[in-house]
């Protein structure tokens, strides 16, 4: 038998990326979940982490984004812009230079966002050599 090994959670972090995300964090700890950052995006689109994790793991650092967008589920090329924008945000920042992978999950009920449910909207991405970042597909459940 086969067993594949993932490293300890590194920790749930947040990085607020406007000055409004260093003041989003929830005052009301029973409030699930705790995180709020909203992240304005160069489309005009606001979208917000909710959750945030870094993951060890046999390929690499991972970093993994649940979010809220006010984006149509329907509208999949937008969702997907909005990932990939974030993603390249989240990816520049000098806090996590070493992931390797990125997952950005589109929440849009209660139990996705304190993560009791897998989104149904999930896009994955792979760093390339050159540090950009390049969509790769899902595997199906």
């Amino acid at each position: 038998m086969h067993r594949m090994y993932l490293g300890a959670v590194v920790g749930i972090v947040g990085i607020p990326l406007c000055a409004e995300g260093a003041m989003a964090q929830s005052a009301n700890p029973a409030k699930v979940p705790a995180n709020d950052i909203p992240i304005a995006l160069a489309s005009g689109i606001t979208v917000h982490v909710r959750n945030l994790v870094v993951m060890d793991g046999p390929q690499g650092k991972a970093l993994s984004l649940y979010i809220e967008t006010p984006t149509s589920a329907a509208d999949t090329a937008m969702t997907s812009r909005e990932a990939k924008d974030l993603v390249a945000l989240y990816g520049d920042a000098p806090q996590f230079a070493s992931i390797q992978g990125a997952s950005v999950g589109i929440c849009r009920t209660q139990g996705c966002l304190e993560m009791r449910e897998m989104p149904h909207e999930m896009y994955l991405f792979r760093k390339q050599p050159d540090g950009s970042w390049k969509s790769v597909p899902r595997v199906p459940r």
